[in-house]
């Protein structure tokens, strides 16, 4: 018996997704993050302006680049793309023109040890108390030395003569720290409690953006 065979259709050629058609889709995609919570990991260590939710590059790190790559941000700010590509599993390199930038963001992505983190912290501010209280003559000398005019005019428009003592009596307790992530870690989170939104130690408020005001005293 003859057998009978319905031809079969020419196989279709179907071209391989690019990087091109991956990014076209992330970028007609859903990229508003801003009702999400933007204060995991390290994100919310240092205030910055015009900072990005973080889950805005980590949707971008995770689809387009694997385990292991290298992820550049060439402006990186305070570094939220740099901890992104750390908590991925990528490595993170990242430029920028702003020194107090570079430091927030070698500072985010720095394991500490936690238990001697709170240790130092503690003796940090029990010898910097004593010494506000005990060493302040010397201190204010010490605002002196450590200045040029410029800066010590700034630093009096700012900051209240109190205040530049318990400052510099933290300063003085920090430099003596000889680990240098560690040491890193306290002089941006002594910047922190100066570069922020509210509650801050200086005479200003709103100093997250670029030209704060001086309060009324």
């Amino acid at each position: 018996m003859q057998q009978f065979r319905l031809p079969t259709a020419p196989a279709r050629h179907v071209k391989p997704r690019t990087y091109k058609h991956t990014l076209i889709d992330l970028l007609a995609g859903d990229l508003d993050f801003h009702d999400q919570d933007g204060r995991l990991a390290s994100h919310n260590f240092h205030a910055f302006p015009a900072k990005f939710p973080p889950q805005l590059p980590e949707k971008f790190i995770t689809t387009l680049t694997e385990s292991g790559a290298v992820v550049l941000d060439p402006m990186l700010g305070s570094g939220t793309t740099i901890v992104e590509a750390f908590l991925a599993g990528r490595a993170g390199l990242g430029f920028d023109i702003d020194p107090l930038a570079l430091r927030i963001a070698r500072v985010k992505v720095t394991p500490l040890d936690v238990p001697c983190v709170h240790r130092l912290a503690n003796t940090i501010l029990t010898q910097a108390q004593k010494a506000a209280r005990s060493h302040g003559d010397r201190l204010q000398a010490d605002c002196v030395r450590r200045w040029d005019e410029e800066t010590r005019s700034f630093v009096d428009y700012w900051f209240a003569q109190e205040t530049q003592i318990a400052l510099l009596a933290l300063l003085a307790e920090i430099a003596k720290i000889t680990d240098e992530g560690i040491r890193s870690f306290f002089e941006i989170a002594l910047s922190a409690s100066i570069i922020t939104k509210s509650g801050g130690v200086s005479l200003a408020f709103d100093l997250a953006h670029t030209r704060p005001h001086r309060a009324k005293i």
